[in-house]
């Protein structure tokens, strides 16, 4: 859809917040991307795919971008389980984000 291919980045799989986070970077130089907001999508990938005819032209399309970022984000893991707000900075805000984390799983479980 429209949505996801104006805030989604290829490059990272991952989702902006909004347009306004679309070349913003962290003090490190890093993109911007967060967590609940990433959580977000993963949820409406998921809603998405559970009501969306099996014929539907775009489900393969919306599956393989479930997939996509599942992938990423499951690299983005911190070792004690939890993702951080700023997806690719953990740094910037080192505390557990519990939303951002609850929301991940449910698009990957």
């Amino acid at each position: 859809g429209i949505n996801a291919e104006y805030m989604g980045d290829y490059d990272e799989t991952l989702f902006y917040r909004d347009d306004s986070y679309i070349n913003k970077t962290t003090p490190s130089g890093k993109k911007v991307f967060w967590s609940r907001g990433n959580a977000w999508a993963m949820a409406a990938f998921v809603r998405t795919l559970e009501y969306l005819p099996t014929d539907d032209p775009h489900r393969s399309e919306y599956i393989c971008r479930l997939i996509d970022m599942a992938n990423s984000l499951g690299s983005l893991q911190q070792s004690d389980g939890f993702w951080r707000s700023s997806l690719l900075d953990a740094a910037q805000y080192p505390n557990p984000e519990t939303s951002g984390t609850a929301g991940i799983l449910f698009g990957i479980i």
